[in-house]
């Protein structure tokens, strides 16, 4: 049974919150302690999408340190 789909700007807000984690708060974030989060926080979406969440937070900083370049 498929969950429930997210929008867009969830999914948006998820990725954001990633890229926080892992490139603006001080403390390192690996991948394991995200896949741990997303599993406390969001029971809608399986280890796949949230890993896919991480790639895209990894994306996001490399297209945001071109804009700042």
């Amino acid at each position: 049974m498929a969950g429930k789909r997210i929008t867009k700007d969830e999914n948006r807000d998820r990725i954001d919150l990633c890229y926080q984690f892992r490139f603006i708060d001080k403390k390192p974030f690996k991948v394991k302690e995200w896949l741990d989060y997303c599993s406390m926080h969001y029971a809608d979406k399986s280890v796949q999408t949230h890993t896919k969440y991480w790639g895209d937070a990894g994306k996001l900083y490399g297209k945001r340190n071109l804009i700042e370049v």
